[in-house]
């Protein structure tokens, strides 16, 4: 039933991302299941790649699998020039992480906010208002 449903939303369009690639035991399973159209590199395989032979041979292997079954990666946690630039030169499609942005606020978030600002903006109208 599930992979009815992923394959339906396939033939619509929708393409599928899976997160966290590279920790945990199952993913390689997860992969094989899904087939995910985007591999999110988790960020235990990022974090100071620059310096790390081995994470660098994972990530490249890594690159070509999703590369092989038509996927796209995208680097998790990046928080350096370095990290970047080793992960472009590997081929890594992506990236995300304090390097070009902190995380942003969830859209429930900032409507509750808005919501606060416009009711203390009316009640403080209301209170200074003329009579």
């Amino acid at each position: 039933m599930f992979r009815q449903a992923m394959q339906d939303y396939s033939d619509i369009g929708i393409v599928q991302a899976h997160d966290d690639i590279g920790h945990g035991y199952c993913d390689l399973e997860r992969i094989m299941e899904l087939n995910p159209g985007y591999m999110k590199l988790d960020m235990s395989l990022i974090r100071d790649i620059d310096c790390s032979h081995i994470k660098k041979e994972i990530v490249r292997a890594m690159v070509n699998f999703a590369h092989g079954i038509g996927s796209e990666t995208i680097g998790e946690g990046i928080e350096t020039i370095r990290e970047y630039e080793t992960l472009r030169n590997i081929g890594v499609s992506y990236g995300q992480g304090f390097l070009f942005g902190r995380p942003s606020p969830t859209l429930e978030t900032i409507d509750l906010l808005l919501r606060e600002t416009l009711l203390h903006a009316h009640l403080t109208d209301e209170i200074t208002a003329p009579a």
